[in-house]
């Protein structure tokens, strides 16, 4: 019985993800890795800073929509995208 379960859960699994969409992101640090290596690749360096708009509006970046986005100097920097960086190098 509970191989039965386990086998109907995997197909459960294995046909829902087959409905996602390529471009999405699972994690709360995904979308920010991708808009880094976005911008990198946008700018052509290897400089993370993603930016933000209403930087001054918002200085401390409370309401950044990344998260985990903080100000490093006068860039935008998502820090877990610093590993993916040196990846990316």
């Amino acid at each position: 019985m509970a191989v039965a379960a386990f086998l109907a859960l995997l197909a459960a699994y294995g046909v829902l993800s087959l409905l996602n969409d390529a471009k999405g992101t699972l994690g709360t640090d995904t979308g920010g890795k991708l808009a880094t290596l976005a911008a990198m690749d946008r700018n052509g360096t290897f400089d993370p800073d993603i930016g933000y708009w209403a930087a001054d509006l918002d200085p401390d970046g409370d309401l950044h929509p990344l998260y985990y986005t903080g100000r490093v100097g006068d860039r935008w920097v998502n820090v877990t995208t610093l590993p993916v960086v040196e990846v990316a190098g």
